[in-house]
């Protein structure tokens, strides 16, 4: 019988494993299983899906952290994973499995030119990581898992296990080309390239592993960059049209990874972490504004983004902003001035002594100044922009945890807030925010040093959308309004800058400033939302006696010419005619809303509100914006009519998170108030969502005066699907991805004749839509799979 080996020596299979994974290294250095093929037909060897040649450098780094992992076996067990399983002897044999299917794997691929065999045998290969990942996702049933652990053991598991899923669907790819005599068609391509995203975003999502997550994002952008795939006739177009659907994979996959790390880090943890007391801890104060001294004067010496070259202020990327945007370093150090300077000599104001682990919060301040000075160092006095970068993650690290101790337990001063906020707090979220964006921008520099060259339009689009999600987080699930603001300036001194590019990246830099232009605003215009929404609920409170019930009084907007009007405003992410059928259905469920809160208030959606009034007045806005939009849209006024319907999303938002919440509370469902209430705001919010996005491709065609890019749509799609992911996993609504996987159907089977350029990309975004419909709806089985199964116990 088994039992836990903590204490006990190393099994036997220990040292197995380290003489199979010695025999692995020098097959592999004899041929790497990517080499370059000697076959005539290049269909042996290569396939549209692979990636480009650099994303195969990750196998060194696999080979590092299992090499640790069977070392740490032999000679420290008790730091491996295999420690705390009851069944270590089946996880050992796993991975001796393993080393043997990667030998034969190479053999069969490079040696022997088997390569349908070969897939088989990378099949074993990944079914013999697989209980080894499951594994190590597990969480352990002790109180925490060890760092040690974790880099030692687990990260090897991860990390194999990641970039192997992506290798077994290459050769699976490459396997069926050399059946089939040739290369295949775009379907069972697309068809690939979702199975692999949903295996990434199952294994982010429901296994919480970042790790399988950043190797999907590696795979799918090395796809997209590839440039050596220089196929004959049709499956040059195949392989274009697959690089835009890996773009649009990649940033679901990255995005999902931003919002899985946001919400881990505003969730509260269980536990405070202990601080050990230390002689010096009562002098941090002083010892963090003698820091702060030097970091100014190390700063001023050579100011952080001061350059070597004709544009002193301003890095050489498309996406930084104009000179005058990296004014706001002397706000933050002025207010950082005052942050320290207050917990130095006037420590009553200041909030780190109103923080449940003051000299916590105090050492990570000490560790942001001397962060801030190493990226000086790096960046301007050696030129080391890849270690500048690296340093500036640290120094963005570092005041997270004092930025998220002021979000979610702000401090409670007992005497004039303004002047503890002001003089204390403010710097904080300031630095914060110009940091975030900082950051982003060194990481466009050393991408761009990587690559010899500019980067592709969606890279930066996908850097800047990074940047507008942080400042839209922030403000909705914080309410901190000072970092959206930072991001709007960001995004303000980019659409305002003047300046030049060579080649083809002028283009890209001048639709990068219009998309700055279009988000810019969109950060103030929801804080504003919000402070008229608290004045008003104020105004309302104050006026409680003069409240009165507002029935909802809807009427079925027209819309005969809506049809008409969607193919004379045509877009390559318009949904076919047949679509635009739903609004029967949802015109239909609204009325039955009316009627239910007209005649059975008692099963209204309002009906255990606290604020009804609100509600049907957030009701009567839908009702308003929609006739207005229809109107709008008739007359042929774009710009109008694409404004209404984002305020109808808005209002049919606070209806939608309503009705979820009120779902979630109850006790038992209730399908009779689920069909009355909240099926028609799921399915009339869901078809909004979709065709408020074909409605600004709309009014940018317009500005235009054409059709925009290929990049551009993809993002709007890929908006489109985040929204209808995010609905199935944590609003646990499949109706909203129903109405989702219509419209991307709707989208990919659209019969619409283009000029030449034109067809190739409504090609490509076709291609992604179907890819889309894809990956949500496998995602909705797997849900739907996972509730049924597991949350029922």
């Amino acid at each position: 019988m088994e039992t836990n080996q903590m204490s006990s020596p190393p099994a036997r299979l220990a040292y197995a494993n380290v003489v199979l994974f010695a025999l692995q290294l020098l097959v592999n250095a004899k041929q790497n299983a990517f080499s370059p093929s000697a076959e005539s037909e290049r269909y042996f060897s290569d396939s549209p899906t692979r990636p480009a040649a650099f994303a195969f450098l990750i196998w060194p780094l696999i080979y590092v952290f299992v090499a640790l992992l069977v070392v740490t076996d032999v000679l420290c067990p008790r730091l491996t994973f295999y420690a705390r399983a009851r069944r270590a002897t089946f996880l050992r044999a796993c991975f001796a499995t393993s080393c043997v299917a990667n030998t034969l794997w190479i053999a069969l691929f490079n040696w022997i030119r088997l390569p349908t065999v070969a897939a088989l045998d990378i099949a074993l290969l990944w079914l013999a990581l697989l209980p080894l990942y499951l594994f190590v996702n597990k969480p352990p049933a002790a109180t925490t898992r060890s760092w040690a652990q974790l880099v030692l053991s687990e990260l090897a598991v991860r990390l194999y296990f990641s970039w192997v899923s992506v290798a077994a669907l290459l050769n699976v790819a490459i396997a069926v080309q050399s059946l089939c005599g040739g290369f295949l068609s775009l379907g069972a391509y697309i068809a690939m390239l979702a199975v692999l995203a949903v295996v990434v975003l199952a294994g982010e999502v429901y296994g919480r592993d970042p790790v399988i997550g950043s190797v999907g994002v590696w795979a799918l952008v090395a796809l997209a960059v590839r440039s050596d795939g220089n196929f004959d006739g049709a499956t040059q177009e195949v392989f274009l049209e697959l690089q835009a659907c890996a773009t649009l994979g990649a940033s679901l996959v990255a995005s999902f990874l931003v919002m899985t790390a946001l919400r881990r880090a505003v969730c509260p943890r269980k536990s405070q972490p202990a601080v050990m007391n230390s002689p010096l801890q009562h002098h941090l104060p002083h010892i963090n504004a003698a820091l702060f001294v030097v970091q100014l004067l190390v700063n001023a010496n050579m100011n952080a983004f001061g350059a070597r070259d004709a544009h002193p202020a301003t890095p050489d990327v498309p996406i930084a902003p104009a000179p005058f945007a990296f004014l706001i370093w002397l706000v933050v150090y002025a207010f950082a001035a005052s942050t320290v300077a207050v917990d130095a000599f006037f420590p009553q104001y200041s909030f780190f002594n109103y923080t449940a682990h003051s000299a916590l919060y105090r050492r990570y301040f000490m560790l942001s100044c001397i962060t801030n000075l190493a990226f000086v160092v790096f960046n301007n006095w050696l030129g080391a922009t890849h270690l500048a970068t690296l340093d500036l993650f640290l120094l963005w690290g570092s005041l997270l945890p004092i930025y998220l101790v002021l979000v979610r337990h702000p401090p409670k001063h007992p005497l004039r807030p303004w002047v503890h906020f002001f003089a204390s707090e403010f710097s904080i979220r300031l630095y914060f925010g110009w940091v975030s964006a900082a950051a982003l921008l060194m990481v466009a520099v050393s991408l761009q040093q990587l690559h010899g060259a500019y980067l592709g339009f969606s890279v930066y689009v996908f850097l800047l959308a990074l940047l507008l999600t942080l400042g839209t987080s922030a403000f909705v699930y914080g309410g901190e309004p000072v970092v959206g603001l930072v991001v709007s300036w960001t995004l303000v001194g980019l659409a305002v800058r003047d300046d030049t590019f060579p080649g083809s990246t002028e283009r890209d830099f001048e639709k990068l400033q219009a998309a700055a232009a279009l988000a810019a605003p969109v950060i103030p215009a929801v804080i504003f939302i919000d402070a008229a929404r608290k004045v008003y609920v104020y105004w309302k409170s104050r006026k409680a006696s003069d409240v009165e019930l507002i029935k909802p009084v809807s009427a079925f907007q027209t819309s005969a010419d809506y049809g008409t009007l969607a193919r004379e405003y045509e877009t390559l992410i318009a949904p076919a005619s047949f679509a635009l059928s739903i609004w029967i259905l949802i015109y239909a469920l609204e009325a039955l809303l009316v009627l239910t809160d007209v005649f059975y208030p008692q099963y209204s959606l309002y009906a255990d509100a606290t604020q009804p009034a609100q509600l049907r007045t957030c009701f009567a806005v839908t009702c308003i914006a929609n006739t207005a939009w229809v109107i709008l849209y008739v007359k042929h006024s774009v710009h109008g009519a694409t404004v209404m319907i984002f305020v109808l999303w808005l209002a049919l938002l606070l209806l939608y998170i309503y009705s979820v919440n009120d779902r979630n509370s109850r006790g038992a469902m209730d399908w009779r108030q689920y069909v009355c209430n909240e099926l028609p705001v799921a399915l009339y919010f869901a078809w909004v969502s979709a065709l408020a996005f074909n409605h600004l491709a709309i009014s940018l065609q317009s500005a235009r005066g054409g059709f925009l890019s290929v990049s551009t749509y993809v993002v709007h799609l890929c908006i489109v699907i985040t929204f209808a992911i995010m609905a199935v996993l944590y609003a646990k609504d499949p109706v909203f991805v129903l109405v989702t996987i219509w419209y991307l159907v709707a989208v990919a089977v659209k019969d619409v004749s283009f000029p030449g350029k034109i067809m190739c990309a409504d090609m490509s975004v076709r291609a992604c839509a179907g890819e889309g419909a894809g990956i949500v709806g496998v995602l909705l089985l797997l849900s739907t799979f996972y509730m049924t199964f597991y949350e029922s116990k």
